[in-house]
């Protein structure tokens, strides 16, 4: 019997800043960007997030993406796995737990929270880029696991 695990990763950017009511993220856009590194094996004609399909039964892969300061501030960036979980409305959402209320995943082993490993925080001077690297480990599974990587200002309160 061949199991079939599609590792589908949607690149969900969510950005809340812990800032005061005036941010340079709201008078000049986001501070910070994105890019994901396509691996070798990303599915053909996909070219906007990461997307495995495999016919293994377990995978176990580096993903990678570019995070670049926008600003000429030094920033402090949050870098978490977020599970796919359908919302009251039927929406996919994109949400850092299993537990949050008025949404829910089927059956938990289906969340790619558990199965992402890495960097927690990121620290960027002004204009600079880096790699952040995870590690996606999943064990011998038949199905989907759906998700994504959010990343996330982090401000320094008082």
């Amino acid at each position: 019997m061949i199991k079939k695990i599609t590792l589908f990763f949607c690149l969900c950017l969510m950005f809340f800043p812990f800032v005061s009511p005036v941010t340079e993220a709201s008078a000049n856009g986001q501070p910070f960007s994105v890019r994901p590194i396509l691996p070798v094996n990303q599915d053909k004609n996909i070219t906007n997030y990461i997307s495995i399909t495999t016919n293994k039964k377990e995978i176990s892969q580096e993903i990678q993406f570019i995070v670049t300061n926008k600003t000429n501030q030094p920033l402090k960036i949050k870098v978490h796995p977020v599970n796919a979980l359908t919302s009251p409305n039927g929406v996919i959402q994109y949400l850092p737990t299993l537990k949050e209320t008025n949404s829910e995943i089927i059956k938990n082993q289906y969340g790619l929270e558990q199965f992402i490993k890495g960097e927690n925080t990121l620290e960027l001077k002004p204009s600079e880029n880096k790699v952040v690297k995870l590690n996606v480990d999943i064990p011998e599974m038949n199905g989907t696991i759906l998700g994504g990587v959010g990343f996330q200002t982090i401000k320094e309160s008082k």
